[in-house]
């Protein structure tokens, strides 16, 4: 008997399917043994493992969210600190070059006098081997973060760093104020409560 070519696209089509769940489902249970399966599984609610395979693909979205989130984060960081690395030779630069004239050396004795760091905005603007201004404002924020620090005070309202916003939950504790309205970590929603019943 001859097999016409739509019975053997249909027979190939049998084949390659079956030769797909052995690959991708127990022939047993039918449950998904591969990350096909499962997608497929997610993808079929007519399966009985539909609502677990959606799980399975939600979570690994999550963590291939946050893992692009954490690479991108650190992609951040590195710029950040290769522009503060550059801010860093350029003042060394300017500071170079500013001490070789009477009036300038002189700015920069009083600035330094005053408990400031880093060199005048003055000398800095007319300096030729300034850094980039995103590269100087970055640098400056590193410094005020850590003069606020050694000084006891909290951080600036601008400071939204993750170690920013744990000495301001440190120095509200100090002060004995209550948490922010925004801190809703565990440790923040129990001195809320005490602080709550201690001011009744």
């Amino acid at each position: 008997m001859k097999i016409t070519k739509q019975q053997l696209t249909k027979i190939i089509k049998e084949e390659v399917e079956k030769t797909l769940m052995e690959r991708n489902f127990d022939p047993k249970t039918g449950e998904p043994i591969s990350d096909k399966g499962w997608f497929m599984a997610a993808q079929n609610p007519d399966s009985p493992f539909h609502k677990q395979a959606k799980h399975k693909m939600a979570m690994a979205k999550q963590r291939g969210d946050q893992a692009a989130q954490k690479k991108k984060n650190q992609a951040e960081r590195e710029k950040q600190n290769e522009l503060i690395k550059q801010a860093m030779d350029a003042e060394k630069k300017c500071m170079d070059w500013a001490l070789e004239d009477p009036e300038r050396k002189a700015m920069i004795i009083k600035h330094y006098k005053e408990g400031n760091k880093g060199l005048p905005p003055e000398v800095v603007k007319s300096c030729p081997h300034k850094a980039s201004e995103e590269a100087q404002n970055l640098l400056n924020t590193v410094r005020d973060r850590m003069s606020r620090a050694a000084k006891g005070q909290a951080p600036a309202d601008d400071d939204k760093s993750a170690l920013g916003n744990i000495r301001r939950r440190m120095h509200r504790a100090k002060q004995g104020l209550p948490p922010a309205d925004d801190d809703n970590t565990a440790l923040g929603n129990v001195r809320r409560r005490m602080h709550a019943k201690k001011n009744k």
